[in-house]
């Protein structure tokens, strides 16, 4: 099940962060996107059986424009068609708000995420140099609807 994220999800989600990712996003910054970002929409994604959070992520959508700001999947529920799963419902949802493209920056080594939005129809539009906190570049990959 997908739904919006709620405040009391915020302690799961920070610790699937801090699984996640190299450079994490804060506690304050997630309650952030929930309660103080008008433009974001965060979801989780929960295990119908156990209630099991299975993965998150932070949809902005600015008028015609949706941006992937973040997405994640439990390193347990990885290579099980989930991360699909996640990213096939937030297309559906940009569709719906009738945004005319979607964009996403991913780490330049994070060849099994570049693969997913590729399959997705995401393409390459440009390279961000020394994007993330550790100098690393990021891809910034875009779809048209």
């Amino acid at each position: 099940m997908i739904r919006t994220m709620r405040l009391e999800d915020l302690e799961q989600v920070e610790a699937l962060e801090q699984q996640c990712f190299s450079d994490p996003w804060t506690l304050d910054s997630l309650r952030y996107e929930l309660e103080g970002n008008p433009f974001s929409t965060p979801y989780v994604f929960i295990d119908d059986q156990d209630q099991t959070m299975i993965g998150y992520a932070h949809l902005w959508i600015t008028f015609e424009q949706a941006q992937l700001a973040n997405i994640a999947i439990a390193p347990q529920y990885r290579k099980q068609n989930k991360g699909s799963i996640l990213l096939k419902h937030l297309i559906e949802i940009a569709r719906a708000q009738e945004c005319e493209t979607m964009t996403l920056e991913v780490r330049k080594s994070n060849q099994a995420a570049i693969a997913l939005y590729e399959k997705f129809g995401f393409s390459p539009i440009n390279v961000v140099k020394r994007y993330y906190s550790d100098g690393e570049d990021a891809i910034l990959m875009g779809i048209g609807f």
